[in-house]
């Protein structure tokens, strides 16, 4: 998929998703306990954790979008404009979800309590809705989105007309034109306390101002995030000498979890081995398909071999069950993300996802779903327990450099090598920054 498409689904998604994310919330609103010390019964439990985790999951799913358009370096590239727009367009759900949410919660002590909670399953750490609101009207992140503002105040005209004849890029300037109020302020204030810049100047730097821009867009995105966390510079992938001995093993159906490390994808989501693939076989070019933040589609395989560690999952199903589940799983292509993790619903698919609605119920296989923060789940990890046990999957290869720098095919190594990675304790924690 085009890098751009892509990125403009992700935002077009989230945007969607937001907004219902926020119908949801002013519905909590009107039936939350009104005394401080209220009690929460467990329908609204599971509705303040579900707009709980759906925001979480939205904010890094922008931050990680901001993060690889400024790694591309795309800026300097003729329609580097196209990707300013998607970039600003999701700064600015960022900062209109977090307002949201602040003005959720302003006047009810009980609810600010209960969106402070830990909740470890998905690595949420204790107090981060108070982190975010701090940063909110700190005069750090409003000068991070200073040249990002100017930028497009100089040349809006410009960007508005370019979008009138592309409807992606129409729908991401609706996006920001419904949003750009949150900057108003922020952007008056601190125009008053330096020098006016002219717009000829930033005209006449048109990409160095863009490069500014998106710095500024991504340093204010992550305000929260640690950059210990993140390795500047790090790119994840699989040598090749690797990838080309991983592929003689995998047959149609195997299922890919994967990591990468120092990457925002890690965050507030349980476990090691936090994302995965259905592998669809040599016959199809060694495509995968694959429910990422922009949806669920065929992708090469060089998408989860852009990873760190991989490890080979394969079903204990006949190939005519095989094929079965395969079908069933490209029925889902084309759908959301589902960043509320909510398997009662089918319309939007997590990673995992796609595995369980391919392969759950076909020749005895079942999956045992495990409650997280109020929701039945099935983690990345609880795949590698499976097989790890060898209940309905064996392992095939693994790969975790981190812990062994060869390729594991024999059964005794795999397994220790698998525990090794089951066991890890590092909890990621981004309000500590």
């Amino acid at each position: 998929m085009d890098t751009l498409k892509n990125h403009t689904n992700t935002v077009l998604h989230l945007a969607d998703y937001l907004t219902e994310l926020r119908e949801s919330a002013v519905g909590l609103q009107t039936d939350l306990p009104s005394s401080e010390d209220g009690a929460f019964r467990p329908k609204q439990e599971a509705e303040v954790q579900t707009l709980l985790i759906g925001y979480w999951q939205s904010r890094v799913a922008l931050i990680e979008l901001l993060e690889t358009i400024r790694e591309e370096d795309r800026l300097y590239e003729t329609g580097g404009e196209r990707y300013f727009i998607a970039a600003y367009a999701a700064a600015l759900l960022l900062i209109d979800a977090a307002w949201f949410l602040r003005e959720s919660a302003k006047n009810s002590p009980v609810l600010r309590r209960k969106l402070n909670e830990e909740h470890r399953d998905f690595g949420i750490p204790p107090r981060v809705y108070d982190t975010l609101q701090r940063s909110l009207g700190s005069t750090r992140t409003a000068w991070h989105m200073y040249h990002a503002i100017s930028f497009y105040k100089a040349h809006e005209d410009e960007l508005i007309q370019m979008a009138k004849d592309e409807q992606a890029m129409g729908a991401l300037m609706e996006i920001i034109d419904s949003r750009k109020h949150r900057l108003e302020h922020s952007f008056t204030r601190l125009q008053a306390t330096r020098t006016r810049i002219r717009a000829d100047n930033i005209s006449s730097g048109t990409k160095r101002w863009l490069f500014k821009s998106l710095y500024g867009i991504q340093k204010a995105g992550g305000i929260i995030l640690a950059d210990r966390y993140l390795k500047r510079g790090h790119e994840p992938s699989i040598p090749e000498a690797i990838r080309s001995n991983i592929l003689p093993y995998l047959q149609t159906g195997d299922i890919l979890a994967v990591r990468k490390e120092h990457a925002v994808t890690n965050y507030f989501l349980p476990g090691y081995w936090p994302h995965v693939a259905l592998y669809l076989g040599k016959s199809s070019q060694h495509k995968v398909l694959e429910s990422m933040k922009d949806g669920v589609y065929i992708r090469d395989i060089c998408s989860p071999f852009s990873s760190d560690s991989i490890v080979a999952l394969r079903p204990n199903l006949s190939p005519q069950a095989i094929e079965e589940g395969i079908k069933r799983g490209l029925s889902h292509e084309g759908k959301g993300y589902d960043f509320s993790f909510d398997f009662s619903r089918s319309d939007r698919l997590v990673c995992t996802e796609v595995v369980y609605r391919s392969y759950d119920g076909l020749e005895n296989l079942h999956f045992p779903l495990t409650r997280r923060a109020g929701r039945m789940t099935l983690s990345g990890n609880d795949l590698i327990q499976m097989a790890i046990d060898r209940k309905n999957f064996e392992p095939v290869i693994v790969y975790a450099p981190r812990y062994n720098p060869e390729l594991q095919s024999e059964p005794a190594a795999i397994n220790q090598l698998l525990r090794q990675c089951m066991n890890e304790l590092e909890v990621n924690n981004p309000a500590q920054s």
